[in-house]
């Protein structure tokens, strides 16, 4: 009795953060990606990097879509000056493949998409928008940029909005609404930050969301669940287990409010980050 208990106590663990993670509000539906090209290069390009479960791979990268990506993206886009552009990629970790490999595909068809706007727009700059998952990616792709590689150019960048980041803290980014700078993501810290484009980046972490400040004490759970790939029946229930098993009720609380708390992004938080990025 006492292992069956055991078992699905690390069965709601696991189910709760991969939703949390995922954040499967506002989902794009699959259709078919139409050849583009930029014929409008307007002097700001935004691209959005839409949440895990907010996205697919072929939807029209000019189709408003995911958590708070459409909202920010349907404002930015009237303005004259402002070109957007969002990024369909497989956002499906856990379920349909690992987490680090749903990441790794929405960084190269990010990188992709800012090859291209460079390539075909030389007087244009380049701003960042990613929720969730897509703020992993666009974290990244800074990184990478401070550090003069990967796919943005340094003096391409214009600016960079980053909610719900789970390489939360240390990365020298402007904060909103408070200072969560010494935070620590779900994923840990990125080695350096944001280098010298940390002025043009700001992060927007509420605090109670247990993906960019994620309670030290539950931390063992990331390691399990960065190796589950349901479809292809890779659970790591026995890790997941002798992790959950020194969990107390309130723990489970605890975890489900840090998780639902991940969810809520928009509003003030989208005027925020678009008035960052026209000032910018």
């Amino acid at each position: 009795m006492r292992t069956r208990k055991i078992l699905a106590a690390a069965a709601a663990a696991a189910i709760s953060t991969i939703t949390a993670i995922t954040a499967p509000t506002a989902t794009a539906l699959p259709t078919s990606q139409n050849p583009q090209s930029f014929l409008n290069c307007a002097s700001k390009q935004v691209v959005f990097v839409p949440g895990g479960a907010n996205t697919v791979p072929g939807v029209p990268e000019k189709l408003p879509h995911g958590s708070i990506t459409a909202q920010m993206g349907v404002k930015l886009g009237l303005q004259p000056d402002t070109n957007v552009t969002y990024v369909g990629y497989q956002a499906f970790p856990f379920a349909v493949s690992t987490y680090q490999d749903s990441s790794n595909d929405g960084y190269q068809r990010t990188a992709a998409a800012i090859r291209r706007i460079q390539n075909n727009c030389p007087n244009s700059k380049i701003s960042l928008v990613g929720y969730s998952e897509g703020a992993d990616v666009s974290a990244r792709i800074l990184n990478d940029s401070a550090r003069g590689r990967g796919p943005l150019r340094k003096d391409k960048l214009a600016s960079a909005v980053l909610y719900a980041n789970p390489y939360q803290g240390g990365n020298g980014a402007a904060q909103w609404p408070t200072d969560m700078s010494g935070a620590t993501g779900a994923l840990g810290h990125l080695d350096g930050g944001f280098g010298d484009l940390a002025p043009n980046v700001l992060e927007v972490c509420h605090s109670g969301d247990a993906i960019c400040n994620y309670p030290e004490k539950y931390r063992g759970l990331v390691s399990p669940h960065m190796k589950m790939n349901a479809l292809h029946g890779q659970i790591p229930l026995v890790e997941l287990v002798k992790e959950a098993v020194h969990y107390q009720p309130q723990d489970y609380i605890n975890i489900t409010k840090g998780l639902m708390n991940h969810v809520p992004y928009g509003g003030v938080d989208a005027q925020v980050g678009a008035d960052w990025i026209n000032k910018h």
